[in-house]
């Protein structure tokens, strides 16, 4: 059905992520009713308040389109892949809805402090800069997931190679140093090179025998490390 509804948009031309214009609509009308808040504050005029209590609940009927369309652009472009800056944001997302939500409850079913008031508009401009943020790590930072196809090839390979004693980034082995979240991780080069020459930070010869590039490539390997992270480590 999510796929359906991309094929409908790519006939008539639009091939991007629908999620990112929708963003626009909660974001800006967050920073406006923070501004008009302080505005009516400082020149004590009501008329500001209102207009701020109308962009909030604004900000919150967009919210709704904006999860939607950010949830479809996920599973169609990404897969579904459960990444660290998805994971946060859920979690701002939650957020956001919870403030928007408990700021409009404020004005509207009770006689609030305008200092009260607000704190709810910073917080809520602070919790859709985070998701910003975030989203644009999945286009431009190092947490982009680029890799779909990328993580799929790697957890072909990863079953293949490494999966017997590593089953779901554990270690059968030595149950204390397991795959998942290791300190050889934390980026590809270091990766590659303890899997190139497994030696222990004392100096010694790992258990792990050494993967030569005849037998996994390098590309392959970069593959298996997208895998771990995006899969294994990002579940």
């Amino acid at each position: 059905m999510i796929d359906a509804l991309y094929q409908i948009l790519a006939h008539v031309g639009y091939t991007h992520p629908i999620h990112p214009p929708l963003t626009h609509m909660p974001t800006g009308l967050a920073v406006g009713a923070l501004i008009f808040g302080l505005l009516s504050t400082a020149f004590r005029r009501p008329i500001f308040a209102v207009t701020a209590r109308h962009c909030f609940v604004l900000a919150l009927v967009f919210v709704f389109p904006t999860v939607f369309f950010g949830y479809t652009d996920w599973v169609h472009h990404y897969d579904g892949i459960w990444t660290y800056p998805i994971q946060v944001k859920y979690v701002l997302t939650g957020l956001l809805t919870l403030l928007l939500v408990t700021g409009i409850y404020l004005q509207y079913r009770s006689s609030p402090s305008m200092t009260s008031v607000l704190i709810i508009y910073f917080l809520t401009v602070l919790a859709v800069a985070g998701l910003g943020y975030y989203g644009g790590n999945l286009v431009f930072g190092n947490e982009k997931p680029v890799a779909v196809k990328e993580v799929h090839a790697g957890e072909t390979l990863y079953a293949a190679n490494c999966g017997t004693c590593h089953p779901q980034g554990g270690n059968i082995i030595n149950p204390t140093l397991p795959v998942k979240n290791s300190k050889y991780m934390d980026d590809f080069n270091t990766f590659l090179k303890f899997n190139r020459n497994p030696v222990r930070p004392d100096g010694t010869k790992d258990l792990m025998p050494a993967i030569p590039p005849e037998k996994i490539s390098d590309e392959e390997m970069k593959k298996i490390y997208s895998h771990i992270k995006h899969s294994i480590e990002g579940r």
